[in-house]
């Protein structure tokens, strides 16, 4: 899974879902600000990705493609989860 090689380095590990179809949701957390780790993903894929949301800040990258109809495809979703104050 392309997603797997590009864990930003220091993230934390904090859980997995299973999409029962056969993918898997993983979830990293860190202390580095939202723009940082925006950044460090648009080097490391090499491509800009989307602002989804304004707030909470939400950026998604589109990793891969599937061709089968009803999977979806590999994504790195950064959320800034640090809103109004809330320590993250």
């Amino acid at each position: 899974m392309p997603a797997r090689r590009a864990v930003l380095a220091g993230a934390r590990y904090l859980a997995s879902y299973d999409r029962r179809d056969g993918q898997t949701y993983c979830l990293y957390g860190s202390t580095q600000t939202f723009a940082d780790v925006v950044t460090y993903y648009r080097t490391v894929l090499k491509d800009r990705g989307e602002l989804v949301f304004d707030a909470p800040a939400t950026h998604m990258f589109e990793v891969g493609s599937s061709g089968d109809r009803g999977r979806l495809s590999a994504r790195v979703t950064v959320k800034d989860y640090n809103l109004d104050g809330s320590p993250g």
